[in-house]
Order: C-alpha cells, then structure tokens, then sequence
C-alpha cells in the first residue's frame, strides 16, 4: 500500500514537471531573442514580426485552453496528459529546426499549443486525488510550479545561450518531455476517460478558440497588416462576433464547451472574475516595473528584468502559502489577504517617484509579488470545486482563459491610456528651444532642467497606473465575499438529454 502511494506520488511529480517545462518556455526565448534575430537574419525592418515570437507563444497557449479542458473531462487525462507533451515535443522540434522567421513562429504557436494545454490537466489530475475540501494546497503547488517556471525562464534561457546555441533550448524539451510522460502514464494511475457518452463541442470550441484568438491579436501591441493595412480594429470585432456566435450555440449545445449555468453558482462565477482582476492588475506590474527602471532609474535591461525578478519571485511562495491558508481556513480569507496585499504593495509602489530608497523597492515589490502569489489557489479552487465533477479541466481552463484575458485587456489599456496621460503631462512642460545669445552653458542647463522635467512626469505616469492597479485590487475584495469556503460540496450539472 505505502509503495503504491509513493509511486502513485512519483507519477505526479512528473506531471507537474512538465508543467514547469511548458511554463519555462513562456519566457526562455527572452534570453535568446538577441541570438535568433542574428542567427536568422531577420532584417532590422522586420523586428516587429520577431516579437511574435514571444506574444505568438502567449496567443497558441491561451487558445487552445478550452477545448483541452474539455478533452481532458469527457476523453480522460491520459489522453490529454499525452497529447499535450507530444504536441510539445513537435512544436519544440519545429523552433530547433527552423531556418527562418515564418517556420520559428509557426512552431512556436504549435508548442505553446501543448505547453498551455498542461496547465489545466495538471489540475484535474491532481484534483482528481483529493475531495474538494483537500484539493487547495495541491493546486497551490501546480500553480507555483508554473509560476516559478515563468520566473526562471530567462535564467534558464541565458544559462543555455552562454554555453550551447540557441537551438539546444528546444532541443533538450525533447528528452525531458519523453522522459516525464513515460513516468507519468507508467506510475500516475491517470484515468483513461470519465465517460463515453459524451462528444466534444466542437462548434463552441472553434467559435471560442476564433474569439480568443482575435482578442489576443487584435488588443496586441504589435501591428498585424494585410494589404498595408493594420487589421487589429477589425480583429476586436470579429472577435465580439466571435463570441456572441458562441454564446448562442452554447444555449443549445448538447454538451457545451462553456456552460453558462455555472456562472450562476457563486464559487464559480467568483473565481473566473477574481482570475479577470487578478490578470489585469498582474500585468501592470510585469510590464511597467522594467520599464520604470529603464526610463526613470535609468538602469540596464538585466538590472530592469532583476528588479522585476523581486517580485516575481515571491509569487510561487505566495501560491503554496495561499494553498496552506485555503487548505486550515477556507477560501474566503487568502483571498481577502491576496487582494490586500497585492493592493498595497502596488500603492507603495506608486509611491516611488524618481528616487526610491532600496528598501522600499524591496518591501513593496514584494508584498505585491506575495499577494499575487496568494490568490492563485483559492481562486484556481474555488472554479474547480463549483464547477462539479467531470469538469475540472474545462473549470481550471477557463480560469486560466480568465486571467490570460485580464492581462491581455489590461496591456492593452495601460498603452493607450499610458502613452495619452504622458503626452498630456508632457505638453504643459515648455520646450527647451534655443534662445539666441544664450552660452552653451546655459542652453546645456535648460535642456538638463527639461530632461529632469519629463523624468517627473514619467515618474507621475507609473504612480497613476500602479495606482489604478491597486484599485483593481481592492475591486477584487468583493470577490472573497462569493468564495466557497473548504468544506463546500457543488454536485455536478445535469447535462441536457
């Protein structure tokens, strides 16, 4: 009995390893990116295609969610488990293999396809080991797993550049994939399905996948153009077509990829809006805390990027300790505490202004990289406990859908409006124009005193966003008042006959 448990055990480290592999190559090519455009060739003009890259992982990842999660509930987690690491395994041949752009971006969709699809059947196989009122700490666990492989992606990409070429970061996802799979199916115990009676959506899925898939492009900060014309605006509204098309067929869908009655039970509907917010104000700091330190500390990219590091670091810390806390006092409270948290580092962070004291850097960074951290189980638990049984990979999906759209939605809002809050400030600052019979001296001074005078008013952009993160924040409090707590029990929807 003990060495079934333990193997059995075995068999879900594995599956959460290659979590941490799928969510290490999220980031990895950040590191390699300068080496790519050399190796490739890509010319300087197309530089903004090479970005697709990495936001072209995000959208292949983000996509493919819904339909995984609900294959993995009606076809079983092997299949699912499988399926994903050998798309993995293809996608990250593709990118060891391509000889140019076109191909590179093309595999890296296809394996960002695989990658995202671990994330939520990770979560329903290890919700699969424990009742609902046992289940926070596990899924805190996957979710620091995946968070820390997003952390560490960059190292582990740098560590691979300084040594190898570029091409051995996907290379070596070979062997480990194959090697986590074989322990996966071989001590896992993972089930082969739930039932056989029930058929993917396959109508929703292509109609939610399309909506998602034109949100991601159409809110990305890269151009996209057809026929000389940038096509984003057009995106969102298909995108907006996209979706009412779904939500139409999902009213009359035998068994449909999103089950709107769901949205009606509290837990549920809690979760996804607390992974929504959590997303939006996430994203604020991911964003802006490198950019804070390129344009107003004016530090080198790495320093930028290890700044950041503080608090992305404390968000894996913040998942287990929210999972501990769900796990002795229900789920209400580590959500309460996240959003506090997360709230406050963020308001401390708009206080930084042009010159902040270390300390204050480090203590506010990370409270809001703790916070972060501490939302993801509860929120992740509470959408998978009311969803019911035979739905915990099509709930964690769409959570993860929830959040990915939060930061999507909150990038996109945080450019415009930043960028039109700057030019704003900026404009009331009179422009240092030369003043004749001035000396050098002089005219060195006035552009010195403008250049400190713009500094202030980047400074004063980065308070009002951090800020506005905050509030979204503490918006999110109200999300703990609908949270299951430990011991609720939600029975399963009866599916339509």
């Amino acid at each position: 009995m003990s060495t079934r448990f333990t193997a059995q055990q075995f068999g879900l480290v594995a599956v959460v390893a290659a979590v941490f592999l799928g969510s290490l190559d999220q980031t990895v090519i950040v590191a390699a990116l300068p080496a790519i455009v050399s190796d490739l060739q890509i010319p300087f003009d197309r530089l903004d295609q090479a970005a697709w890259i990495v936001s072209g992982y995000l959208l292949g990842y983000t996509v493919t969610l819904p339909v995984v999660g609900q294959l993995a509930d009606v076809r079983g987690r092997a299949l699912s488990f499988a399926g994903a690491l050998i798309v993995f395994v293809v996608g990250s041949l593709g990118c060891a293999l391509a000889s140019s752009l076109g191909p590179l971006i093309a595999a890296r969709l296809l394996q960002a396809m695989g990658g995202g699809a671990l994330l939520p059947v990770a979560v329903a196989i290890v919700s699969d080991r424990y009742p609902p009122e046992q289940r926070a700490l596990a899924i805190g666990v996957v979710g620091a797993v995946a968070e820390a492989g997003g952390v560490l992606g960059p190292l582990y990409g740098a560590v691979i550049i300084a040594h190898l070429a570029w091409r051995w970061i996907f290379w070596l996802n070979v062997p480990f994939a194959v090697l986590f799979l074989a322990l996966a199916m071989r001590f896992g115990r993972l089930p082969p399905s739930y039932t056989k009676r029930e058929q993917i959506d396959w109508p929703g899925a292509v109609l939610f996948s399309l909506a998602l898939a034109a949100l991601m492009a159409g809110l990305s900060r890269e151009p996209i153009f057809i026929i000389g014309d940038d096509v984003r605006p057009t995106l969102l509204v298909l995108a907006l077509v996209a979706l009412v098309a779904c939500l139409g067929w999902q009213s009359r869908a035998r068994n449909p990829l999103l089950e709107i009655g769901l949205f009606r039970i509290a837990g549920f509907g809690a979760g996804i809006a607390g992974g929504f917010l959590l997303g939006g104000a996430l994203i604020v700091a991911m964003v802006d805390v490198p950019l804070y330190a390129a344009t107003i500390l004016v530090v080198s990219p790495a320093d930028g990027g290890l700044l950041l590091m503080r608090l992305t670091s404390f968000i894996p810390i913040g998942a287990i300790l929210g999972g501990l806390l769900a796990q002795r006092w229900g789920l209400r409270l580590p959500t309460l505490f996240g959003f506090v948290a997360a709230g406050l580092g963020l308001l401390a962070m708009a206080t930084w202004g042009t010159a902040p004291e270390p300390r204050r850097l480090w203590l506010s960074l990370a409270m809001a990289g703790l916070g972060f951290g501490l939302l993801i189980a509860p929120l992740a638990t509470a959408t998978v406990n009311a969803a019911g049984q035979g739905r915990e990979a099509s709930a964690a999906a769409l959570f993860s859908v929830a959040r990915l759209t939060g930061m999507a939605i909150g990038l996109s809002v945080l450019t415009a409006w930043g960028l039109q809050h700057f030019d704003d400030l900026a404009a009331s600052i009179p422009l240092p124009l030369p003043v004749p019979g001035e000396s050098a001296a002089q005219s060195a001074q006035r552009l010195a005193t403008y250049a400190e005078a713009i500094r202030g008013v980047g400074a004063q952009v980065y308070h009002d966003i951090f800020q506005a993160a905050a509030i979204l924040c503490f918006v999110g409090m109200v999300v703990a008042v609908f949270m299951g707590q430990k011991k609720e029990r939600v029975k399963p929807l009866t599916r339509k006959a």
